[in-house]
């Protein structure tokens, strides 16, 4: 193998390391609010706000929530100071939700393998409950 092929070698798995180090974001709080989601989240300073996802189903599969629970999907504003405060337009009936926030990873140029559907530059937190009443 060449230099230069080395050296492209070397750079992807680089960034595929800073990729896969990089913290998931953390759902600090997540209450409900009239009807709405309220969440405060925390990012890594290489990670951008995505999304918030709120679904019946209690489990989220690689990218997010299975499509057939979701209840709300709304992007998520721009951090400040690593933190995001969000209520989500969406209003939501009575019942037991889960709620998730993801990140775009900010150094992460592309990822291997490649999985159709499975954005690999976003991360996403753990999901947690929520009881609306």
């Amino acid at each position: 193998m060449c230099a230069a092929g080395i050296a492209a070698v070397g750079l992807t798995s680089v960034a595929a390391l800073a990729a896969a180090a990089a913290p998931s974001p953390t759902l600090v709080t997540l209450s409900p609010q009239r009807g709405h989601v309220a969440v405060v989240a925390r990012f890594g300073p290489d990670q951008s706000p995505y999304e918030v996802e709120v679904a019946r189903a209690p489990r989220v599969a690689g990218a997010g929530f299975p499509r057939s629970s979701l209840v709300a999907r709304e992007y998520l504003p721009v951090a400040r100071d690593g933190v995001v405060r969000y209520r989500t337009h969406a209003r939501l009936g009575a019942g037991v939700y889960w709620a998730a926030v993801s990140a775009r990873l900010l150094d992460a140029t592309s990822c291997l393998p490649v999985r159709r559907g499975v954005d690999c530059n976003v991360e996403w937190s753990r999901p947690r409950e929520l009881r609306v009443r």
